[in-house]
């Protein structure tokens, strides 16, 4: 299985593209921060058209509302990864495009969630965020590729890339080979791979 993702700011341009790695792709992945933050829809929104990815959400607790555009747009399967209790998976009945599964906290939830991927025959995933999200598959050795864009602006203190303390210094760091960088519109457009120790 390919695991990618990405993290993004920036202009159109760079908006397209991601809705082209979305097309590409069989699932896209977020955390509910990012459902309950962003409300987005996490679909392909091509000029002539394109393929929806299967939402993938990471959601504990179950805490996705059911007011959430993965919810009620009918657009694409969703399926929410959930370590509550069997009698919460009644949630989403009135949604036939909304399932719930439940993963036991005694295994490692990450690669479980790419097991049931794989039994379902999802062989590439575009992991969208949020940076709680992309650490852990990066801390788990679970992540192949990387797409970074930048956009032409200075900011301080913006949103992180990683939410943990591994990556304070250069020897800390992830070791990345570099298989593409281009400017798309205002935006750069990195592509790495991810090095990982045999």
């Amino acid at each position: 299985m390919t695991v990618d993702f990405q993290r993004r700011t920036g202009t159109a341009n760079g908006l397209l593209d991601v809705h082209h790695l979305r097309d590409i792709h069989d699932a896209i992945l977020v955390g509910v921060q990012t459902v309950l933050h962003d409300n987005p829809f996490l679909t392909t929104r091509l000029p002539h058209g394109g393929k929806n990815p299967i939402r993938l959400i990471l959601d504990w607790h179950l805490r996705t509302p059911k007011t959430a555009n993965v919810i009620t747009d009918g657009a694409a399967e969703t399926i929410i990864f959930t370590l509550d209790s069997t009698e919460s998976v009644t949630v989403f009945l009135d949604y036939p495009l909304v399932s719930i599964e439940r993963i036991s906290e005694n295994v490692s939830i990450l690669n479980e969630v790419l097991n049931r991927l794989a039994d379902k025959e999802i062989m590439t995933l575009f992991v969208e965020g949020g940076s709680i999200v992309h650490s852990s598959f990066i801390n788990e050795g679970l992540a192949d590729e990387l797409y970074l864009y930048m956009a032409p602006k200075l900011i301080g203190n913006g949103a992180s890339l990683f939410m943990d303390d591994i990556r304070n210094l250069m020897v800390e760091g992830e070791s990345l080979r570099f298989l593409d960088v281009r400017q798309i519109g205002d935006n750069i457009r990195l592509h790495a791979r991810f090095l990982k120790e045999d």
